[in-house]
């Protein structure tokens, strides 16, 4: 051996021992999300279960306070990655990017919640994240602010609306409307896009966490061990005894489960009905929780022509069967539908289901519809509309049903990204 061929060899050893270690101490990646599973977060970590409350997985959420305090309310936004709120005094965003395993972090000046383990939510609505914002007393009084803030998470801009009011939980509700719950006994709904305040609801009795369908009716989760169903005025519809103690956070998927976090580590699962409960046992205290929502099957993006059939009516008379086209933006699993009329209808899409609903003042009064249609193809699709008339005085409702076909333009292909979630 030459005389200087020794520190050579060492170097090289020194090389692929240092490729060996960071190899083994580099993180496997964590697998892909799957549709219906549940996300759940305590302390610093995030976890996916089964709805039979099998652990899939476990990753863990860096926090970026000093000292580290625990994440809370989570969401599956429109390009399929979680979004975290992450702490307390001075929390950041935490966005976790599956398909890369990958981690980023922003944060709003005077962004803080009261330290109670129940606060803090948050939603997502197309390219945007909400979350609440309370008053406390750090940061040499930056800390005061409060109301909602709005990430747009293409370039992680943010701005603070809704600042006259301390929220404990939001939701964007299937129908696309941020609500924000703010005493456990009011609910404030903005435009997710103006922010501008649509109404107030008063719910008749308290819930610490809130989720809203595509009709605008709210479920909470009770700090009394129940869930709550209110009809979008507040009035309870139906309860139902969670079988756990002290329920406060809420999530509805796209096909109407409901899914409840409470104080003592119980997820509990229901639907809309309330009609029975199940839940599992995560082990540690104060869950947050989410759904995984499905991917949509295809982009319905673009015009489609519309024929409607079989209109009915009780208390008034039927529409006219009528053709005509819409126009659709499809934004991950957000949609938007403007008629020919010129109203906007607003919903989500899960896999190849889609869900809209529109109001509109009409002969003195005020019409509301929902759709319900399933695409066939990418090009094809048919469906029911619902609607109800009320003037505060007399009422009528009926419906239709209604065939669609994209216009020429070409069907757009199935969705192969992550589908979004809508609270």
């Amino acid at each position: 051996m030459k005389k200087n061929q020794f520190p050579i060899l060492v170097f090289e050893r020194f090389v692929v021992l240092a490729l060996l270690f960071i190899a083994v101490s580099q993180p496997a990646n964590a697998d892909p999300l799957t549709a219906g599973n549940i996300l759940v977060t305590s302390g610093d970590t995030l976890f996916e279960y089964t709805p039979f409350g099998i652990q899939v997985q476990s990753i863990a959420v860096p926090c970026c306070e000093a000292p580290p305090e625990n994440a809370r309310d989570i969401i599956v936004d429109q390009n399929g990655n979680v979004q975290v709120y992450n702490g307390t005094a001075d929390p950041f965003l935490s966005t976790y990017n599956p398909s890369s395993d990958t981690w980023m972090h922003h944060t709003h000046p005077g962004w803080s919640t009261v330290a109670n383990s129940a606060y803090g939510g948050i939603g997502t609505y197309q390219n945007f994240v909400y979350v609440t914002d309370m008053r406390t007393y750090d940061d040499s009084g930056a800390d005061e602010a409060k109301g909602i803030i709005r990430f747009n998470i293409d370039d992680f801009s943010s701005q603070r609306f809704a600042e006259a009011f301390e929220f404990i939980d939001l939701t964007v509700g299937i129908d696309g409307l941020v609500y924000g719950l703010s005493d456990e006994y009011t609910v404030n709904v903005y435009d997710p896009l103006s922010m501008e305040l649509l109404r107030t609801i008063s719910l008749a009795t308290g819930v610490r966490g809130i989720a809203v369908n595509e009709a605008g009716d709210i479920f909470g989760a009770s700090w009394d061990d129940y869930i709550y169903h209110f009809d979008n005025n507040g009035v309870i519809q139906k309860s139902i005894n969670s079988g756990s103690l002290d329920p406060y956070d809420i999530d509805i998927s796209l096909d109407g489960q409901l899914v409840v976090g409470s104080r003592f580590g119980d997820v509990i699962l229901t639907d809309e009905s309330l009609g029975s409960v199940s839940s599992f046992n995560v082990g540690f205290h104060h869950p947050f929780v989410a759904y995984v929502p499905a991917q949509p099957t295809y982009d319905a993006t673009g015009i489609w022509s519309y024929s409607s059939t079989s209109n009915w009516a009780a208390g008034c008379l039927p529409y006219y069967d009528a053709t005509g086209t819409v126009t659709v933006t499809q934004t991950g699993n957000d949609v938007t539908l403007v008629d020919d009329d010129g109203y906007t209808w607003t919903g989500t899409v899960n896999g190849a289901d889609y869900t809209l609903s529109t109001s509109f003042p009409e002969d003195g009064g005020t019409t509301t519809a929902n759709l319900s249609c399933t695409l066939s193809s990418s090009t094809s699709g048919s469906g029911t509309v619902i609607w109800s008339w009320t003037d505060g005085i007399d009422s009528c409702s009926g419906g239709f049903d209604v065939a669609l076909t994209k216009e020429a333009g070409g069907g757009a292909p199935p969705v192969g990204g992550g589908g979004g979630g809508g609270g």
